[in-house]
């Protein structure tokens, strides 16, 4: 992490293309038809009629709902941001891994926490209601999604989202998992590490450890 935007995003997109706070210059030439000639190809334009209808709802009935931060809290723990009690209704809502929340701590939720103004504000071409409809947009139509995140810090400045028909996970010579992500753009491949990735995915009965 901690590449410039610019760096990545020129290799990516070639030369001629570039992320502006004024705008998204060289969007058209960033990806080159697959079919040779000058139609736009994407794996979302064979989607036709209800299967596209029902994503979309989908997606835009996932992005109405902000996201949420919680925390647990042990007995005369002081944490450095605001947070408030939950009600006993909210707190039966949760589901908490191993059917219980352990002993001597609270579960509270968080108000105010740089990861929430991280997911509010995303990037300065998007807003969070774009980023979750994307995000599941992608999941239901493509079966994954992919976030790049941009920033040095504990909490990212910047969230992206890439082309999940772009992105090749790269897997370990040996066994399973994936080593880093490879994003096919006009000019080549490049090479994303684990921790510049966010990758979303629906099980996948012929892939269960990467996507591809």
């Amino acid at each position: 992490m901690g590449r410039k935007l610019e760096g990545w995003w020129g290799r990516w997109f070639g030369g001629g293309a570039r992320v502006t706070r004024r705008g998204w210059d060289g969007w058209q030439s960033a990806f080159p038809p697959a079919d040779g000639g000058d139609r736009q190809v994407d794996p979302l334009t064979e989607l036709r009629h209800t299967a596209y209808s029902c994503a979309s709802l989908n997606a835009a009935v996932c992005a109405s709902y902000p996201p949420r931060l919680f925390a647990l809290v042990g007995t005369g723990q002081r944490l450095g941001f605001a947070t408030r009690k939950l009600r006993p209704e909210a707190l039966e809502r949760l589901a908490w891994p191993g059917g219980g929340i352990p002993e001597g701590v609270e579960v509270r939720q968080v108000d105010d926490h740089p990861l929430l103004e991280l997911l509010a504000r995303v990037n300065p071409e998007q807003d969070a209601q774009e980023l979750w409809e994307l995000t599941t947009l992608h999941q239901e139509c493509l079966g994954s999604a992919f976030w790049l995140l941009e920033g040095d810090g504990p909490v990212p400045e910047t969230i992206w989202v890439l082309p999940p028909d772009r992105v090749t996970p790269m897997r370990q010579a040996e066994g399973y998992g994936t080593t880093g992500y490879a994003v096919r753009g006009a000019t080549g491949a490049v090479p994303l590490g684990v921790d510049e990735v966010i990758h979303f995915r629906y099980p996948d009965p012929r892939d269960c450890y990467t996507w591809a």
